[in-house]
């Protein structure tokens, strides 16, 4: 699994839109080339959110995919500089 880290923060306090209240940010697209998975974590008003989007057609095991998901999240946390 390759993942990709960055620290681009979000806002901490609501944006507004023509006068009207942002109240959550979602991610929206297809899957980028031959990628089973995207995965997409924003933070926005204090609240940090995952999304995933995975190909219907690919079989899905969630536990393994969470188990593998926590393991590569520690490893690049612990290589953080």
């Amino acid at each position: 699994m390759e993942f990709c880290v960055s620290n681009t923060q979000g806002a901490r306090e609501p944006i507004y839109f023509d006068d009207w209240v942002v109240h959550d940010i979602h991610a929206w697209g297809p899957l980028p080339g031959k990628s089973s998975v995207f995965m997409f974590v924003n933070s926005y008003n204090n609240t940090t959110k995952v999304h995933f989007t995975f190909d219907k057609n690919v079989e899905f095991y969630p536990k393994e995919f969470v188990s593998r998901l926590e393991r590569v999240i520690d490893h690049e946390i612990a290589n953080i500089k």
